[in-house]
């Protein structure tokens, strides 16, 4: 697995996609929290998938998922009623993801882990409550 961090944003019709490539630190993920936000494509409530499937989050344990949840948590007031599915195919990343969702301080009914993109999409995108 590529040891180097790197993501790509891409604003789609009706979501914002992030993918993640190589070991992911809390810091770029706050980055790339910064960039969405700061975007002139950015709207309040857009849905976002966070894709990790060929992203090492190997080396994320509770104390460094806890700081990005709440660096999160500060950033985020502009998407909190937005649906965010976090999607990942390794079983480490999936309990990574799992634990920042417990973390995470927002209604978790907006947030979902998936393990492909077409189930995070079907879900990001579909009918809201």
């Amino acid at each position: 697995m590529e040891t180097t961090c790197r993501y790509v944003i891409i604003f789609k019709e009706k979501y914002v996609h992030i993918t993640f490539q190589g070991l992911v630190s809390p810091d770029k993920l706050i980055e790339a929290s910064d960039e969405i936000m700061n975007s002139s494509r950015f709207t309040p409530g857009i849905p976002q998938i966070w894709e990790a499937t060929h992203a090492d989050l190997s080396e994320a344990d509770g104390k460094t998922v806890e700081y990005a949840a709440n660096e999160l948590n500060l950033r985020w007031a502009p998407v909190k009623d937005s649906r965010v599915g976090l999607v990942s195919r390794y079983e480490i990343n999936l309990s990574t993801v799992e634990l920042f969702k417990e973390m995470y301080d927002r209604d978790l009914d907006n947030v979902r882990v998936f393990s492909t993109i077409e189930e995070a999409e079907e879900w990001v995108v579909g009918e809201q409550k």
